[in-house]
């Protein structure tokens, strides 16, 4: 699995904090997230990884391509959250396949990049206001492995947990969004970045 270095963590966060001293907006968007790491991983010249932004990533290609020392690396890129013993990923929305549970399958099967999550939120205490980041790398085989058959109803969602005990949960209401728990046991956190 693809880990960032030591040089692009403090790149990405550089560039975290310029975004914020230029714009006091909340925090960035996937896509603003994907070319500030693409623009991490570049920067250090000591690794000399090259990455790209994949922009047909809606269909089933990721949302970031790195090359490092001539190995391949497919990279989503996700903002989600952690608490409760869980990564919690929201995806794509698989509307496209009109309910059909067996494309739906084949599409999530079929899907190999590598997940980093940088999860954000804003604290406003005593110290003053913060945005806080954390760069998180979900450690599971990237292909989901699940069963076309094996969805099953919950509430308004259909669910499907596969073998490394990642939840897959499809909600129909909201245009077949694709939702992913990762067990925090298959998660690596890096500390907090506090900008």
């Amino acid at each position: 699995m693809y880990r960032l270095t030591q040089r692009m963590q403090q790149e990405f966060r550089g560039q975290l904090e310029q975004y914020h001293r230029l714009l006091s907006r909340g925090r960035c968007s996937n896509r603003q997230l994907e070319d500030l790491l693409c623009r991490a991983i570049r920067l250090d010249d000591v690794a000399q990884h090259h990455a790209s932004r994949q922009e047909g990533r809606r269909n089933g290609l990721s949302g970031v391509a790195v090359n490092a020392a001539g190995d391949a690396h497919f990279l989503q890129v996700k903002s989600g959250s952690i608490g409760g013993g869980y990564l919690t990923l929201s995806g794509h929305r698989m509307g496209r396949f009109n309910g059909d549970l067996r494309q739906i399958t084949d599409y999530l099967n079929g899907n190999a990049a590598e997940i980093i999550s940088v999860s954000y939120r804003k604290a406003d205490d005593d110290q003053g206001p913060r945005h806080i980041y954390q760069i998180a790398y979900a450690d599971v085989d990237g292909r989901a492995q699940l069963q076309a058959d094996g969805w099953a109803e919950s509430g308004q969602a259909l669910l499907q947990t596969n073998h490394h005990g990642v939840i897959f949960s499809l909600r129909p209401s909201a245009g077949w969004q694709v939702r992913r728990r990762i067990p925090e046991t298959l998660v690596e956190q890096l500390p907090e970045m506090v900008i």
